[in-house]
């Protein structure tokens, strides 16, 4: 497992774990939001288990890395983000600030359709 198999809404709850919570209770949720399980399942595992399940996910200690991606292809259409705020129509970099203003993390998947534009070849 790595950042690869995290989509943006677990990226989203992650972000909201509060670091003042418990160690444990913070890992319990980790465990729980990278699985895609009940917290219930790993608050009945013993703590031997829990801990081999941890380092199943250590990828989660550091940040992601990834290429972007200029252009790409779904269904027949080319997309690509726009990257540069001139190139920006007005509208578009108004909601850009506001959702920046809001939380980038709890805003990202607005940000990026946002930013996403179909081109023609």
């Amino acid at each position: 497992m790595n950042w690869n198999d995290v989509s943006i809404g677990q990226y989203q709850l992650l972000a909201d774990l509060n670091p003042k919570n418990d160690k444990l209770d913070n890992e319990l949720l980790t465990l729980s939001i990278i699985n895609k399980k009940p917290i219930d399942y790993y608050e009945d595992l013993p703590l031997s288990e829990v801990e081999n399940e941890l380092k199943k996910i250590q990828f989660i200690n550091t940040a992601p890395i990834s290429r972007a991606y200029r252009k790409w292809r779904h269904k027949g259409y080319t997309y690509k983000f726009v990257l540069e705020p001139r190139k920006m129509q007005a509208q578009q970099f108004v909601h850009l600030q506001k959702l920046l203003a809001d939380g980038p993390i709890n805003n990202l998947h607005r940000i990026m359709a946002l930013l996403t534009v179909k081109t023609f070849l």
